[in-house]
């Protein structure tokens, strides 16, 4: 540029129509450009020498290893000597409370430039916090848009001297080893431009879901036969996704039994309510982002988005009596009422098994009243297992109980609810609950329960 620049200048003092003001004019501003260029030299040179000679990741807030990386800051001694702090929680096993685990909440390195030394490396560490409604690049959608949250971005650029990615590699290893507790599953829920993390529950066992046991062991033999099936479904030409569609009643034990499920295959939970999310690009990077975690819409018949369109729907007529209106003129209605406002049937199905859709997923629906959801939803590929979890009966009672209170008779507590019976685990449970029932050393057991 500074060549182009000289000729230009060279070829206007030259021509016939260059005078004197002309010349001074542009000798000035070749004075200019030239001490721009020389004031700028060094922080030129520097941005070159870091590019050629120093190697940097960058981990975004939404990424899973951020958390990851902030425990693992938390507990490096570069920490003790940080003034700009933020604070991390985890779970750690408590010494009371009976075993049960407890919130940690931890220090770890806030906005800012941090040094710290891995491995016999120096590394600078920067952390920068974007502010919901900042005018720039990294600023957060707030409002409808977004969920509502309005949540501020975090991001953590690490630098260190050299040119091989490998020590990058090696500390991002040594960040991954860093886990919240073996004995947990993390549960995550959309918040607009990303997952947050919501909490991290115990683990549950299978035996703690009061169910069917065939109801469970298809289930469980189900997904292990998904999971270990990825070349087959490949060579097969078939999209490596599964849906599962639990209905019942409230009580019955649907969200438990999702939870056992990721417990078992130590797998984090991706919750997604369609109601907070604002267009159909949102769900499907809601749906895709969750990778090979476990996705779950619960109560999905209480969205419009999914209810069934080919029903006909009654509505208010000429005093007080009602009229079926045709199922056409109901979609026709239905549309308008989705547009521009939330996500639609078609985003829905797209985002479950659409050719953007990220395989690996497992879905999990549960409904109360499944006739309600649309038939396009139904479908296999989308709806692959559907199980029904029914009222419990007198021996699933006696089993909760047995599993509460294992030196009791349990014939006394049967023959007190036996008029009820069936009724839903969740109504056992309370009634379990009820009545002092409950001693300390058995609070570890209903809690897990």
């Amino acid at each position: 540029m500074i060549e182009w620049f000289t000729h230009l200048v060279q070829q206007t003092l030259e021509s016939e129509v260059a005078t004197g003001m002309t010349a001074g004019a542009l000798l000035l501003g070749a004075i200019t450009f030239v001490g721009y260029q020389l004031r700028s030299l060094p922080r030129r040179t520097l941005s070159l020498m870091e590019r050629q000679f120093t190697v940097t990741l960058t981990i975004y807030g939404e990424d899973d290893v951020f958390y990851a990386f902030s425990l693992w800051l938390a507990n490096h001694p570069a920490t003790q000597k940080s003034r700009r702090l933020n604070i991390v929680t985890r779970w750690e096993d408590g010494e009371s409370l009976h075993g049960a685990q407890r919130r940690i909440h931890k220090l770890t390195p806030g906005p800012g430039v941090h040094v710290l030394r891995f491995q016999n490396r120096w590394f600078l560490v920067r952390k920068e916090v974007s502010q919901p409604g900042n005018n720039n690049g990294d600023t957060v959608r707030s409002g409808r848009g977004s969920g509502g949250s309005g949540r501020k971005t975090e991001t953590l650029t690490i630098t260190t001297h050299g040119r091989d990615p490998a020590i990058i590699q090696r500390l991002v290893d040594a960040v991954s080893d860093v886990q919240t507790s073996k004995d947990t599953v993390p549960v995550y829920f959309w918040a607009g431009n990303g997952y947050a993390r919501c909490t991290e529950r115990m683990k549950r066992s299978m035996s703690t879901v009061y169910l069917d046991e065939a109801l469970k062991q298809r289930v469980v033999d189900d997904l292990h036969s998904f999971l270990d099936r990825r070349r087959w479904y490949a060579d097969r030409g078939i999209p490596w996704r599964r849906g599962y569609l639990f209905e019942g009643p409230p009580g019955t034990g649907k969200s438990t039994l999702i939870f056992a499920l990721a417990s078992l295959l130590d797998k984090p939970v991706y919750i997604i309510n369609p109601s907070t999310i604002w267009d159909d690009g949102a769900l499907m990077q809601a749906m895709n982002e969750a990778g090979g975690g476990m996705v779950v819409i619960e109560d999905a018949d209480t969205f419009k988005v999914t209810q069934e369109r080919a029903l006909v729907r009654p509505q208010p007529h000429h005093g007080g009596r009602e009229m079926a209106v045709p199922a056409a003129v109901w979609d026709r209605s239905r549309r308008g009422d989705e547009e521009g406002a939330g996500i639609t049937l078609s985003g829905l199905l797209n985002a479950i098994d659409g050719i953007a859709s990220a395989e690996g997923r497992i879905l999990f629906i549960t409904s109360n009243h499944p006739d309600a959801l649309d038939s396009a939803l139904m479908r296999p590929g989308r709806i692959d297992v559907r199980e029904r979890l029914g009222l419990a009966d007198a021996a699933v009672a006696r089993q909760m109980h047995a599993a509460f209170f294992p030196e009791a008779d349990g014939d006394a507590f049967i023959a007190g609810i036996e008029h009820r019976l069936p009724m839903a685990p969740a109504a056992i449970q309370n009634e379990l609950l009820a009545g002092g029932h409950i001693r300390p050393a058995q609070l570890a057991l209903v809690e897990a329960a």
